[in-house]
């Protein structure tokens, strides 16, 4: 992990810190370990500093921070920190290890004189006794760092030193890796924290699966296109469902077959009273769908009380929905199923190995 990102990670934790209002108890808890008055410290970005001064904090020495936060039970800080702590672990072991093979085969003036080519070093630098106090020296001046390594694979090149290279190239490719995999669960949580949300599971313990628009934003935002043309397949799906749903109510409140639709529901199930005190038939199928006695993939209660009032017109309406519908998903698992046919061609035949079609 770079300088950048260690700052960033101190000023992500002061903020929080600053907001939690216990910054008595960190001053507390460092007590012995800085040397400013109390008074002269007065938030967690101050005290970060004096800690520095101290030399109690720094990129490679953040136990007392880890410290702080158990103490004050931020512990996805923790974890933040604990991450960085491993990453720059791996990095240093990178750079110990690059820097031991290169004293081994005596080659720190050949690398101090391909890095003067390319930068002009100081009088301290260029009489470096080591490699690895080199790099140190180096990375201090930014010229390379965690997230910057052309620099670092610059020079081993230049020195004949591709082993290196590679070693350098395979810690970035984990690196990049693992970054993804991190940045997908962060994406993942978020969704999963969105569609609670759309489905009304945090608010009133109900399925309101008519709100999507919040959940297809993130998906956007977060570029995950095939998630986002799946909610929008369902929500087309949804909106013709209710049309259908208008449909039929609109048609039994203009006939007036309220009532007779209420009676035949009270012979399949038993109402509660504000269902049969219902007022018009929208609402009274809206009930009785929040109460689960029909949905969309499941419409035989419904197809049965339409049939149980003689209304074979709406439910001829209904099979033809059902019928749609079936169509539909049946074209879009034969459209997956020949997509996945063609990405396993493309395996089979080569393609995905030198762009040459290889099918023997």
């Amino acid at each position: 992990m770079s300088y950048v990102e260690y700052n960033h990670l101190l000023f992500e934790i002061s903020q929080r810190l600053d907001q939690l209002n216990q910054h008595g108890h960190l001053l507390f808890m460092c007590r012995g370990r800085v040397a400013s008055r109390p008074e002269d410290i007065p938030d967690a970005l101050s005290l970060f500093r004096e800690l520095e001064e101290q030399d109690n904090l720094a990129i490679d020495q953040v136990e007392l921070l880890t410290e702080l936060l158990k103490g004050v039970g931020e512990w996805s800080l923790f974890q933040k920190v604990r991450k960085f702590e491993d990453k720059r672990k791996e990095y240093k072991e990178l750079l110990k290890q690059i820097s031991r093979a290169l004293d081994e085969s005596n080659q720190l003036q050949q690398l101090i004189s391909v890095c003067t080519a390319r930068e002009t070093l100081e009088e301290n630098e260029r009489n470096t006794q080591t490699a690895r106090i080199f790099f140190e020296k180096l990375e201090r001046r930014g010229l390379f760092e965690f997230g910057r390594l052309d620099f670092l694979k610059g020079i081993l090149s230049e020195t004949e030193r591709q082993d290196l290279v590679k070693k350098v190239q395979d810690f970035e490719k984990r690196r990049i890796d693992e970054d993804e995999f991190e940045r997908r669960k962060a994406q993942a949580g978020s969704i999963v924290a969105a569609a609670r949300v759309v489905s009304g599971r945090e608010e009133h313990n109900n399925l309101a699966i008519d709100r999507v628009e919040l959940l297809k934003e993130l998906l956007k935002e977060v570029e995950e296109w095939s998630l986002f043309q799946k909610v929008r397949k369902f929500e087309n799906k949804r909106k013709e469902y209710k049309e259908l749903l208008e449909q039929i109510s609109r048609a039994l409140d203009e006939s007036n077959q309220l009532q007779q639709l209420i009676a035949v529901c009270t012979e399949r199930e038993t109402l509660e009273e504000n269902e049969r005190k219902t007022q018009t038939a929208r609402i009274l199928l809206e009930k009785l769908e929040r109460r689960r006695l029909f949905e969309f993939s499941r419409l035989d209660f419904l197809k049965g009380i339409l049939s149980g009032i003689e209304r074979q017109d709406l439910v001829k309406k209904v099979q033809d929905f059902e019928k749609r519908r079936i169509d539909e998903d049946e074209f879009e698992r034969r459209k997956a199923q020949a997509g996945s046919i063609v990405a396993a061609a493309r395996v089979v035949g080569g393609r995905v190995i030198g762009g040459e079609l290889k099918l023997f």
